[in-house]
């Protein structure tokens, strides 16, 4: 499989492009823009999000560029990363991260991820949303997925156990059409 990776320079982008090759696969970076780096991928993975030089109101916009270059390519599989206070319904979610949501300053930075999963899901593609909890660098431990997990408030996922549960779900069709929750194990 060629899996394209959009965010390929950032400390998950990395993983995705690390574990894709340990799994087999022809990994490369790719820009949310240009739709010819697009022609001849099997899926795409996108781990943008905000950054001091990519702010978080660019997010939906380069989303549904990324779409549109997809379309243009012929491209169907998407796997977008956001994170579990995004989508997720408040119930899944303990006290400490409903509380850490409603504050104005993480509030404000949810607005434009939301809007970048309505793009996603109305896209036409072949999409999968993984929603992690605070991400880390430490060891892959494995992790659990699912539309109905709860995120406690020491929940944390690993960047490369996420990185290789991405690279696996551009080949699972089980988990296309679904917004889930990725935690450690």
């Amino acid at each position: 499989m060629r899996i394209g990776v959009v965010g390929a320079n950032g400390r998950l982008g990395r993983a995705v492009m690390a574990a894709a090759t340990q799994s087999g696969h022809d990994a490369a970076a790719v820009g949310a823009e240009r739709g010819a780096e697009l022609v001849g991928l099997d899926a795409v993975v996108c781990v943008t999000g905000p950054t001091p030089s990519h702010p978080g109101d660019t997010v939906p916009a380069s989303t549904r560029a990324l779409i549109d270059g997809m379309v243009g390519a012929g491209v169907t599989r998407l796997v977008v990363v956001t994170g579990a206070m995004v989508g997720a319904p408040g119930t899944s979610l303990s006290w400490v991260y409903r509380l850490i949501r409603s504050m104005p300053s993480v509030a404000s930075q949810l607005g434009p991820r939301r809007e970048q999963e309505r793009a996603v899901m109305g896209s036409g593609l072949r999409w999968t949303i993984a929603r992690p909890a605070r991400l880390h660098d430490g060891p892959p431990c494995g992790v659990r997925a699912g539309e109905t997990i709860a995120v406690g408030a020491l929940a944390t996922t690993s960047r490369p156990a996420l990185a290789a549960w991405l690279v696996a779900a551009c080949a699972t069709p089980a988990w296309e059409g679904r917004a889930v929750t990725v935690v450690d194990r």
